[in-house]
């Protein structure tokens, strides 16, 4: 019985209750038990609304818990302070991520993930060719995918709308980035796909960085992309990883644009 109490949510984040069904699970089951043990304040919540939400239901219920680090209750002014602290503390730690990605960037390594066309491989090898894993990752052209990049350009500009490219690059068994398993049906090329490739400014070389930020939508644990504004982007001229001229990218990107005198019809895509 006691057993069945002692939860571990090894790997979920503190940042919403909504997403941690071990803590609602034992506030659910507020009757089973007297006082709830956290090591401290930190491991119990990281959000100062949920640490409100869980003080109010021992509350309701006459209940407790206590932060083994401290020995403080749920219910001190201290252990509400330190609720203060550790959702400051979580919002650095994101900050201080987003630093260390854009350094990173800035000193051309790998810092998340890649567009079809490119891979990354170690930065450094010691005298045994491992991977010195503090030096990163670099980012070098997948020859392997550089055709199938370059052609995509070339059948947009042929005529050629999103879906079309698509269908083409599916007829032709050409393994799209990174393939997902479908339900009945094998990974495949998408519209969506093909147009984010069109757009993105890297074939040509140029790197762009914090372009946009993700959020956690803390009722549903779910994440949200918002576009940095624009003076907050960080661009870096990397020739070695062109792919397709400017030229070609500039065109592409003038046919995408409608002219003004068909805005509001919808840009060619099938």
């Amino acid at each position: 019985m006691i057993d069945e109490l002692v939860i571990q949510e090894a790997g979920l984040s503190g940042a919403s209750r909504h997403n941690r069904p071990g803590l609602l699970g034992l506030i659910a089951r507020l009757a089973e038990w007297d006082v709830l043990l956290a090591w401290d304040s930190a491991r119990l919540a990281r959000n100062v609304e949920d640490l409100g939400w869980i003080r109010n239901r021992l509350r309701s219920a006459k209940k407790t818990a206590v932060f083994v680090q401290t020995g403080l209750d749920l219910f001190n002014v201290g252990s509400k302070v330190m609720g203060v602290f550790d959702e400051e503390y979580r919002e650095k730690l994101r900050a201080d991520t987003q630093r260390g990605l854009v350094g990173r960037a800035e000193r051309g390594l790998s810092a998340g993930g890649l567009p079809y066309g490119y891979r990354s491989i170690p930065a450094s090898l010691d005298a045994r060719g491992r991977p010195i894993e503090q030096a990163g990752k670099r980012i070098v052209i997948h020859e392997a995918e550089t055709a199938t990049v370059r052609r995509i350009f070339e059948l947009y500009l042929k005529g050629s709308g999103f879906r079309e490219v698509a269908h083409r690059l599916n007829s032709e068994g050409i393994v799209p980035p990174r393939p997902r398993a479908l339900r009945h049906r094998r990974p495949s090329w998408s519209p969506t796909a093909v147009r984010e490739m069109l757009l993105n400014p890297m074939y040509t070389g140029q790197r762009i960085f914090s372009r946009t930020e993700w959020i956690k939508d803390h009722e549903t644990g779910w994440r949200k992309r918002f576009v940095r504004p624009e003076s907050e982007w960080i661009r870096r001229d990397c020739t070695d990883l062109r792919i397709v001229s400017k030229k070609t990218h500039e065109a592409v990107q003038a046919e995408m644009r409608p002219p003004p005198a068909a805005l509001g019809q919808r840009n060619r895509c099938s």
